[in-house]
């Protein structure tokens, strides 16, 4: 779908495509923002590639499908959580705005944070937990050479647990990525 400039959403989205996923090019000024005061859904039977997405909710959006974004994710307010699906970063995808605890990717779930990579890259995946108290833990990577296969990517989580591997009932802290 080619639409030029912003769609503003204060409920669900659906895509129901029979056809497998659906991009939604809103051109490069373009975006797709949430600005829910209730939690939302991101849902539907195909998922949906994003060309600039933005998140600035006083309510949580949820994804119950993969999806991915193409340009950047702004990250304005409120909270985005990846549950049991994926959200894909493109190699050319920034993530902007000012993460915090209010202010957050969250992985409830088995889902996670993707960022495709092509070349050495720093980035920093804002990820945190709503768990007990909300907290910002992100995850920063550095990638200064290596052989990138078509495509690579790294993928990210944050577990507010004792990892599964760690036997000791005294030594341990509750977080992992």
């Amino acid at each position: 779908i080619d639409l030029g400039g912003t769609i503003r959403l204060q409920g669900n989205w659906y895509n129901n495509a029979t056809s497998g996923q659906v991009f939604i090019n809103t051109n490069a000024d373009g975006q797709v923002v949430f600005e829910n005061t209730a939690p939302v859904i991101i849902a539907g039977t195909a998922g949906t590639s994003f060309e600039n997405l933005v998140i600035n909710s006083t309510g949580t959006v949820s994804l119950q499908t993969n999806s991915s974004v193409a340009g950047n994710l702004n990250l304005q307010s409120g909270l985005l959580d990846v549950g049991n699906s994926t959200l894909t970063l493109s190699a050319a995808s920034l993530i902007t705005g000012t993460p915090s605890t209010t202010n957050m990717i969250l992985t409830t779930g088995s889902g996670s944070l993707i960022k495709i990579v092509t070349a050495p890259v720093s980035f920093t995946f804002p990820l945190g937990d709503t768990t007990g108290i909300d907290e910002y833990a992100p995850f920063s990577l550095n990638l200064t050479s290596g052989t990138f296969g078509s495509p690579a990517y790294v993928s990210a989580i944050v577990k507010n647990s004792k990892h599964p591997d760690n036997l000791s009932s005294t030594s341990f802290i509750y977080r992992y990525w």
